[in-house]
């Protein structure tokens, strides 16, 4: 399995048997882009997985891999975006999200509600980018539109 720093808040909130087969199909899926690199859904699944067991870092490396990979794959940068906000790149993660939305990712109450993003919701730029204002009867802080 990867190393690195984990986020033991995201760790304490599975149990033992989640974490197990998670940490089984990392293993795997590591195995499996040894012999081929270029597996996009198996990265992708190896990228989600390492943020669900608090391996951050890992999962940002495997989402960059993925967006040089699927350079038109708004899903990719979208999760790129949620890496990088979590090791704590905010204006990276702002500025790939941006190139998110222009490649077609539109789901702005997803994008609010999403726990990976919290540390840019703050941030003016966050709503301008999912094209959110105060008067269009949008998504604001503590409210959804569903």
């Amino acid at each position: 399995m990867a190393s690195g720093p984990q986020d033991h808040d995201r760790l304490s909130q599975l149990d033992p048997q989640e974490r197990e087969a998670l940490e089984y199909e990392v293993s795997f899926f590591e195995k499996v882009l040894q012999t081929h690199p270029c597996q996009l859904d198996t990265l992708r699944a190896l990228a989600e997985n390492y943020t669900r067991l608090g391996l951050y870092h890992d999962g940002l490396q495997a989402d960059r891999l993925l967006s040089i990979l699927a350079p038109d794959d708004a899903a990719a940068f979208y999760n790129l975006a949620c890496s990088q906000a979590l090791t704590g790149e905010a204006e990276r993660a702002l500025d790939t999200l941006a190139h998110a939305w222009k490649l077609g990712y539109r789901e702005r109450e997803h994008m609010w509600q999403d726990e990976d993003l919290v540390s840019l919701r703050d941030d003016p730029r966050f709503a301008e980018i999912i094209g959110l204002t105060e008067h269009d009867g949008g998504i604001s802080k503590g409210q959804s539109n569903a």
